[in-house]
């Protein structure tokens, strides 16, 4: 892979970690409060995992940047194409979870304002898959998506509701993992094949 392409998935999978990581937390807490589970422990307990997270996410965008200093910048084009699309997705995810919370709410289905909500980002991670091309990205969407269907089959009332959040909490945070996962070993391979670039005279 090209080297200045490498750089900048580091960079991309250490943001699309330390995204993923603060909603899984604010997913899981949700689900917690809806199920009235919400403890102190269980709350410290997802503050911890978050912050490692973070942590981590953090010093990988930091790599992902020295990375992108040391080796070529990509075409603005490139860069710019998937800035734009990246940005019409969330807007579009937005709406969409603006407008499935409000017609769960005006139909007096609160419980399904998290399933509804979580098919939604499932569906979201879908384009953007193919604007990262992180095909486990699909994996992921595709996996909200199954399961908050499955949680509107099989749950009822605050259940539905804790269910979803849960879930959906639980595979951000899987998602979280892979990103790092990726970015780490994109860092390691370019670092050990190709010597940093130098500027022209």
């Amino acid at each position: 892979m090209d080297p200045s392409l490498q750089a900048e998935a580091v960079f991309q999978d250490a943001q699309g970690a330390f995204l993923v990581a603060t909603f899984g937390a604010v997913w899981l807490c949700w689900g917690l409060l809806i199920a009235r589970e919400l403890t102190p422990p269980r709350g410290i307990a997802i503050g911890v995992v978050a912050l490692l997270l973070l942590a981590v996410s953090t010093f990988l965008i930091r790599k992902g940047r020295e990375l992108r200093a040391q080796y070529p910048s990509l075409p603005k084009e490139i860069t710019r194409g998937a800035g734009k699309w990246y940005l019409i997705a969330v807007i579009v995810e937005v709406a969409l979870a603006i407008v499935a919370g409000g017609t769960a709410a005006s139909l007096h289905r609160f419980e399904l304002i998290p399933d509804w909500i979580a098919l939604v980002v499932g569906l979201h991670f879908l384009p953007l898959a193919k604007i990262f091309r992180a095909t486990f990205m699909a994996y992921i969407g595709t996996a909200m998506v199954l399961w908050s269907i499955a949680c509107w089959i099989f749950f009822r009332g605050n259940a539905l509701g804790a269910a979803a959040a849960l879930g959906t909490g639980a595979l951000l945070w899987i998602a979280c993992v892979v990103h790092m996962v990726r970015a780490r070993h994109a860092a390691r391979s370019l670092a050990s094949v190709l010597p940093p670039a130098t500027p022209e005279n």
